[in-house]
């Protein structure tokens, strides 16, 4: 995804929950193999947020270890 797109896409989830209010890490898993996704390494992170137009949300954002060994977002969620 491109980073215009990303911000596009985020930028929609944001005005219809509003700004994040808090953010606490309720798990991170470690997995070499997601649904959808070709093997790898991957840390699956999950948040319970407070956003300003939703009590109780829960993001998910997963960083994908690259071939250059750095680590990179492959995906964000929001519930």
């Amino acid at each position: 995804m491109t980073r215009d797109a990303w911000a596009a896409s985020l930028g929609k989830v944001q005005r219809a929950l509003g700004k994040p209010l808090h953010r606490a890490l309720r798990s991170a898993e470690y997995h070499t193999e997601l649904p959808g996704a070709p093997d790898g390494h991957y840390v699956v992170l999950k948040y319970d947020t407070k956003f300003e137009h939703k009590e109780r949300g829960e993001e998910t954002v997963v960083p994908q270890l690259d071939r250059d060994e750095v680590w990179r977002v492959s995906g964000y969620f929001v519930k």
